[in-house]
């Protein structure tokens, strides 16, 4: 039964999230979702500081090429989300991103 608090919390901790980019694309404080885009991906590239701590093993070129397209992907995704986000509210664009989310990793 431990499965359904993890769900209600993931379900709780995105919509937080969510909440959080709407603030921050609402204000003053980030001026376009393509500037709020580009610091989500260069804070992501902070994971490479990490890496050495971890075994980190250096990838085939093939696993590398998979690597950049997945992450232009996703930072295709999050631009759209974050545009989405900015021109409608953020109660209507959370249930449609939660939803889709399992079609798209399947």
């Amino acid at each position: 039964m431990t499965w359904i608090v993890v769900a209600v919390s993931a379900y709780f901790l995105g919509a937080f999230a969510v909440l959080m980019d709407k603030f921050l694309l609402g204000s003053k404080r980030v001026s376009s979702p393509q500037v709020y885009t580009f610091y989500v991906g260069i804070f992501g590239l902070g994971a490479f500081l990490f890496a050495p701590f971890f075994g980190f093993s250096v990838p085939s070129d093939s696993q590398i090429g998979i690597s950049l397209v997945s992450g232009m992907f996703y930072m295709a995704g999050i631009f759209a989300l974050n545009i989405s986000i900015n021109k409608a509210e953020a109660s209507r664009v959370t249930p449609v991103v939660f939803s889709v989310v399992p079609i798209a990793t399947y």
